[in-house]
């Protein structure tokens, strides 16, 4: 039985004959993009007859419309255009089937990009994926919690023991990890590393929480967290904190985009927008790496990023990969088993 059929029936979820986009972008660029998706769609629907649907932008339940996304069977109620970061929205059986049947695609597969993009393979094979833009986590090292401990360069540097217990990484409460770092590693030096890493972890903590305590010398909290690089300025106590990129690579975290055929040409001044210079230079002044090629990014050129790369995510079914191998971690950090059947649920 589908829990979510009446959400996905319902009017709120799905306009019949308007142009319906759902986004679910990172958290540090969540509220800015979605206020500046609306305020577009605002200003499109006055003067078009033909109209947007963002039910992103007032509704309450914006959490249960991205739960219900991985319910839709029918692809004429699954939205006509879907900013999504991470794996989960667009990776789940049932979008893989509107991907085998051609029905949704890269809007960008002729677009030049930013010439960034060019240093690693950004582009889909299978022309359902469009990348918009990407962030890129950091190492923070808090001095006034341990001013002895070495200071790491490199993620595989955090696998020595001296880091037990000493590393923070982004989590939404007990259940879900940072993890594009944990599949970088997984990548880069295998499963026994990731197990290691996760040993590493003290624990999950919002990357605003380790900002917010940064220099405070709380002897209580590690005193090494992984955050994005947007978030380095906001740190107040930075005489007491050192950032460093990882020498083995920043692991890209994207913002996909992916638009339903049918609607491509219906969609085109909103898809201009989405993939535009005007959002593409706010997320760019966020550290948020833009593909557009008109954006002036921030400078990498001398900065080592890692894409896991289209081989890894189509060699095998990645969201299952990415859910089993954040239980294994989950496991490690909390110190309980977890039930995957109830969808991550502690059972001791």
């Amino acid at each position: 039985m589908n829990p979510y059929q009446a959400v996905i029936d319902s009017a709120d979820f799905y306009k019949e004959g308007w142009i319906n986009i759902m986004s679910i972008p990172s958290c540090p660029i969540k509220v800015e993009t979605t206020a500046a998706i609306k305020a577009f769609a605002e200003k499109y629907n006055k003067s078009h007859d033909i109209k947007i649907h963002y039910p992103m932008a007032d509704s309450e339940n914006a959490k249960t419309y991205i739960e219900a996304l991985e319910w839709v069977e029918d692809p004429a109620r699954y939205p006509d255009i879907v900013l999504f970061c991470d794996f989960k929205s667009c990776f789940t059986p049932n979008f893989k089937r509107f991907q085998a049947a051609g029905l949704y695609t890269d809007v960008l597969k002729n677009k030049r990009p930013h010439p960034f993009y060019e240093k690693f393979d950004y582009q889909d094979p299978k022309e359902t994926y469009s990348m918009l833009g990407a962030s890129f986590p950091v190492i923070v090292v808090d001095k006034s919690i341990d001013p002895d401990l070495p200071v790491p360069k490199s993620f595989k540097d955090l696998l020595d023991p001296i880091y037990e217990k000493k590393v923070s990484i982004h989590g939404h409460g007990a259940f879900s990890c940072d993890m594009s770092v944990v599949m970088n590693i997984y990548q880069q030096y295998g499963k026994e590393a990731v197990l290691t890493f996760a040993k590493s972890i003290k624990e999950l903590r919002h990357f605003s929480q380790v900002v917010k305590e940064a220099g405070k010398g709380k002897k209580d909290l590690p005193p090494i967290g992984i955050i994005p690089e947007m978030f380095k300025n906001m740190i107040r106590n930075k005489d007491k904190v050192e950032i460093i990129w990882p020498e083995d690579g920043a692991p890209l975290f994207p913002l996909f985009m992916t638009v339903k055929k049918e609607k491509v040409e219906r969609a085109k001044e909103l898809i201009d927008y989405l993939t535009g210079p005007e959002i593409g230079q706010f997320w760019a002044n966020s550290y948020f790496a833009a593909f557009n090629g008109d954006v002036d990014n921030k400078p990498y050129d001398d900065k080592p990023v890692r894409f896991i790369g289209w081989d890894f995510i189509y060699d095998q079914d990645i969201l299952a990969f990415k859910e089993a191998l954040q239980g294994e971690v989950i496991e490690i950090i909390s110190g309980c088993p977890v039930d995957q059947q109830k969808k991550m649920k502690l059972i001791c």
